[in-house]
């Protein structure tokens, strides 16, 4: 994108998003990582969409602690995080088996008002199962119903994994 200066390309937030998602895509977490900092370097705010463009990267890339340093981020960037980047560091915490970190996100996104989904306790009781702690799904589908969550085929499939 650097080089898109020198040949009159007009450089916007939407162009870095473009790029990102494309590394996102490529499986290419640490480039997608490179941009933001060059976005931020050519100053460029990076919004929700460039967060969950990165979020979705470290996912796929298994990068946890980057995922979790991102949604730390957010704020500071002037983007409050969402359900959705909740989902996708959650998600990122279980393909790495960090079921305690995967709670402790889900216990945020109660605390912060935000309407946790049933995608937000499937990869949370997955991250649980991947961690064979079987009584913590249990204590999940508690919450869920308190929560008005519908547990589904995959919910329960993930319980029984654990």
């Amino acid at each position: 994108l650097a080089s898109g200066q020198r040949a009159r390309v007009e450089l916007t937030v939407a162009t870095w998003n473009a790029a990102i998602t494309g590394c996102e895509k490529r499986q290419r977490w640490l480039e997608a990582l490179v941009l933001m900092s060059d976005m931020r370097r050519h100053s460029f705010l990076p919004d929700d969409i460039t967060f969950g463009a990165l979020l979705s990267a470290c996912e796929k890339g298994l990068q946890w602690q980057h995922a979790l340093s991102l949604l730390r981020q957010m704020p500071s960037s002037g983007v409050a995080p969402t359900v959705i980047a909740y989902n996708a560091s959650i998600s990122a915490c279980e393909k790495c088996e960090q079921w305690p970190q995967a709670l402790l996100l889900f216990g945020e996104v109660q605390a912060s008002g935000l309407a946790a989904t049933t995608t937000t306790l499937n990869a949370t009781i997955s991250a649980c199962a991947a961690g064979q702690q079987w009584a913590q799904p249990l204590h999940l589908l508690e919450v869920a119903r308190a929560l008005a969550l519908s547990p589904d085929a995959i919910t329960y499939n993930a319980c029984l994994s654990a």
